[in-house]
This record gives C-alpha cells, structure tokens and sequence, in this order.
C-alpha cells in the first residue's frame, strides 16, 4: 500500500499501556503476550481505526533478536515478528498502511560502546528483513535514544525501498538520552534518506513543544509528535495516571500549529485520546504543511551538524584548516585548531586504519568536520563512522561521480 506522509495523518496510540490498562507483569515479554492474545491486540487496533487513525504500528517494538534473548526467546524470532505483522494486517484489513516498528537494539555503538556500526546496522537489518517479507509499508524506528543508533538505523533500513520514519526519546532538558540534540538528529537524519522524523514517549505534549518549535526551523521532511498521555513506572511496573483525552488534545494544538504534521500519542494514549486528538488535527491544520520545495538554507549558507551542535556556514567565507593527520589520540590537535579561529577542520583519512581512527576521536571536536581523502574505501568508512552532517573536501582525487555518490549517501556535502 502507498504511504503519504506529506499530509496531515493521525496516528495511532499506545499498545502496552492500553494491553495491560492494569498492571504490565515483571518480566512480560510483550511482543510474545501479544501473539498468545491476539484478539486483544486486534480489537486494540480497530478502536484506533475507529477513532481515526490513518496508520497502524504492527507491536513489533521489543522484537528484535538482542530484545528477545533477555526473554529467552531469540530462537521465536521470526516466527513472532511475523506474526505480529500479520496481526496488524488483520485489524487494518486494507484500509490503511501497517508499519513494521524497530526499537533500540541493545547495542551501544563504538566509541562509546563495544558494538560497531556494521553489528548495529545488521540488527535493524535483520529484524526489517523479516518484516519486510511479512507485507510492511513501511518502517518506524521508535523511541531511539542516540543518534549514532538512529543513525545506523536510517543508513541500515533504507536498503528495503520503503519509507523510514525516525522519532527521538527526548529528556526533561529537551535532549536526547545520549546528551545529543534533538533538532542535530533531525539535520543529520533527514540528509540520509528519511521520509519522517519526530518525537515520541517519555514526555507529555507541553514538554515537547519548544523541541519541535526548533525543528520546524530545519525540517525538509514532515515532523512526527507521539508524546505520552501518561508516565510509567519501572519501578512498580505501572502507568502513572496523566493527561485526559480532552486536555491531551488541547497541549497537542500547540504542537499541530507549530508544524507536527504526523501525530499520535505514546504511553497511556488510548482510543478516546486518538479521537480528541484527531478533531483537533482537522480543526487546526498545522501551520508549517510539509513542502519539501521550501529552502532551509539561505543563499550560500551550509549547515553542518555533530550530536550536540549544528553550524551555519557561508561558503564564500568559511576558513578551512591545513590538513590534519589521524591518529589513535586526537584530542590535542583538535583542542590546538579549534584556538586557531577556523570554521572548518579538515581531517586526511589515507585509508582504513586512519578511518578508525578519526571515528574514534570526531566525537571530540567542537568544530564540523571535512574529510579528505584519496581512498575510496576509506572515505566511505570515514563517513559511516562520523556521527554528524559533514564536508567532503573536493580536493580528494576520487572520481567525481563516485565522490557525488559516496557524499549523497552518508548525508555529506562536497566543499
């Protein structure tokens, strides 16, 4: 089924919290209660249709193969994320698109943690494989908590020819849970391929607001609001009591007219909740209708971003650094360039070992980056590695096709 996503949609609300409306058992795998209960899931959906939802998320959040080993079950993999697919379908029967939903892996990527990108890629591969062979639209990867993650995610599912949609969990300060900007994911993530991007969970509408007021500002795709209606307690394994339906739909007028296009609820949203919601969408269209014509940038003006700053250059006046070499321990050399009042600092990658290097350090660096270098290979490990919206120096004596087509794919820009 086709999936407009440059039009107002609603989504729908949250599956646990409505599941288990009580008390969610320690220890439940969800996913795996979900295919023992399937009447429960499917009647769930259809009241989400009924009260307007135009998308259905196929429970396949917690599904992926590193989740399901906490449980015991990774050896059910396929069998449940099918299954759970083919749930959704059930409850849509074809009248509107179903999303195969990723969550967070598991994995903390290099540097931080022991996992490579590659390892974190074929996780989200993996899962979306299967879900791809069970009839998804399209794919949600929710409720990410890095950027590198979601990063890996956006490069790792645009292989299956379907629209990603990406949305953030995002802290009481407005940042991601790895201490990343919100609106830098949103940079980085859009120049990478995705249809959709936005918040989701740990927070009510109000606290969402000034996040996406930002966002607006830089978005070429539609944004995503799916706050929660109420809070969940870890500790005692149940849901806070929070918004009711009619001032949900009230704080979430704010987010609609600031420009969220695509809007649900998370934690404790129920039917009643999607349908207040849902008149508000239709009596307030947001204010910012995605077109993805409109220029984000000014004339002559690139923005970079890394994780927790973004950048507003001019091309005719950006001061670039002399080369710099890699090495194991960078951290100096940054520190000693970034004294030196450039914009820009170019870093030389002569091949993969350097690649590592520079993935190792960039997280390091206050400035943007650009990359130069004259190995194909490497170029592209550079890139893959770099967690931001980075420069490609036209210097490097690749092809200048291939140098177009490594840059596209990670997002990068020829300068």
């Amino acid at each position: 089924m086709d999936v407009d996503l440059s039009v107002p949609l609603l989504l729908d609300g949250a599956t646990a919290t409505n599941l288990f409306s009580d008390k969610i058992p320690e220890g439940t795998c969800i996913p795996k209660w979900i295919t023992e209960h399937p009447q429960k899931l499917i009647s769930l959906q259809r009241e989400f249709l009924s009260a307007g939802c135009g998308l259905l998320y196929a429970p396949t959040f917690g599904a992926g193969r590193n989740n399901l080993a906490q449980h015991g079950l990774e050896d059910e993999f396929e069998t449940l994320n099918r299954t759970l697919v083919e749930l959704s379908k059930q409850a849509s029967a074809g009248k509107v698109p179903v999303a195969g939903v990723l969550s967070p892996t598991g994995l903390e990527v290099e540097p931080f943690g022991e996992s490579s990108y590659t390892e974190v890629m074929d996780a989200f591969r993996e899962q979306a494989s299967i879900l791809a062979e069970a009839g998804v639209d399209l794919f949600v990867a929710e409720t990410m908590v890095s950027i590198p993650e979601a990063r890996a995610a956006a490069i790792a599912l645009r292989k299956f020819k379907k629209p990603v949609v990406i949305t953030m969990t995002i802290d009481e300060e407005g940042n991601t849970l790895d201490g990343g900007k919100a609106v830098n994911a949103l940079i980085i993530l859009q120049e990478l391929g995705i249809a959709a991007f936005g918040l989701n969970c740990s927070c009510g509408p109000a606290a969402m607001l000034e996040v996406l007021q930002q966002m607006t500002e830089y978005a070429k795709v539609p944004l995503v609001a799916k706050p929660s209606a109420s809070s969940y307690d870890e500790d005692r394994h149940t849901l806070i009591p929070g918004l009711p339906p009619e001032q949900m739909a009230e704080q979430m007028k704010a987010l609609i007219q600031a420009g969220a296009s695509l809007v649900g609820g998370c934690c404790g949203t129920t039917p009643e909740h999607l349908r207040k919601i849902g008149a508000m969408l239709q009596q307030y269209p947001p204010a910012v209708i995605f077109d993805s014509t409109r220029p984000i940038e000014k004339e002559d003006e690139i923005i970079l971003a890394d994780s927790t700053e973004h950048y507003h250059l001019y091309s005719d006046q950006i001061e670039c650094s002399a080369p710099l070499l890699c090495s194991p321990d960078m951290c100096d050399d940054f520190l000693r360039l970034e004294e030196e009042c450039i914009d820009v600092i170019v870093v030389e990658i002569d091949n993969v070992d350097e690649a590592r290097d520079f993935g190792a350090n960039a997280h390091l660096s206050s400035l943007p980056i650009s990359v130069y270098s004259h190995d194909e290979i490497a170029l592209r490990l550079a890139l893959l590695l770099y967690t931001g919206k980075a420069l490609v120096d036209s210097r490097s004596s690749i092809e200048e096709e291939t140098l177009k087509k490594i840059a596209k794919k990670y997002g990068a820009i020829i300068y």
